[in-house]
């Protein structure tokens, strides 16, 4: 009896790990799709995500500690950035991420964590009538109406029924595309 659950054993430990790299490649696979979403395919020819550009902690961003972000490569050139960016909602912490073009031009972005209502303040919705759709193209130099909700006097459409909620994160956005202006060629020229 002790043979045959030793044997079966041993038989598991080597499974795992014959199973283990197709696990962890396939659970890379899945992140990368998840950050890489935001980016069509024709933008890109790189790994993005195997050459992290670290970034310490910056108030633009809204982080407190280290974060990475990722770089595209389309022929060797920028084609875009990825930038982490943290944002306090009305429920709780708001997680996105910023694909930003070379010229500083918001390419999409997309909540990656939050706390906020469900279905109120959808964040992680997907599709043509996504809310934060309505931002991309938009860059720092387009002024602070471009940046401002229609209820305070700008062109933004806000969330029905999560005013803060969208005030934070256009807020959070443009902190990303204020951080990208400012550490433009450093983002721009980091190296695999």
């Amino acid at each position: 009896m002790a043979l045959v659950a030793l044997l079966g054993a041993a038989t598991v430990a080597a499974l795992y790990q014959v199973s283990k790299p197709m696990i962890e490649q396939r659970r890379d696979l899945a992140t990368e799709r998840r950050l890489l979403d935001l980016l069509p395919p024709s933008l890109y020819d790189n790994r993005p995500l195997q050459a992290p550009v670290v970034l310490p902690a910056d108030a633009r961003l809204g982080t407190s500690g280290t974060e990475r972000a990722y770089l595209a490569r389309r022929d060797g050139q920028p084609s875009a950035v990825l930038l982490p960016v943290h944002a306090k909602g009305y429920e709780g912490p708001i997680h996105l991420l910023v694909a930003i073009a070379p010229d500083g031009r918001l390419l999409a972005s997309k909540a990656l964590a939050q706390q906020e209502t469900p279905g109120l303040a959808a964040l992680d919705e997907s599709g043509p009538k996504h809310w934060m759709r309505q931002l991309a193209g938009q860059r720092i130099e387009d002024g602070p109406a471009a940046w401002t909700l229609r209820t305070d006097g700008g062109e933004i459409d806000a969330i029905a029924g999560a005013t803060i909620t969208s005030r934070t994160v256009l807020q959070a956005i443009e902190g990303a595309l204020t951080f990208f202006d400012a550490e433009r060629a450093t983002l721009l020229e980091a190296r695999p």
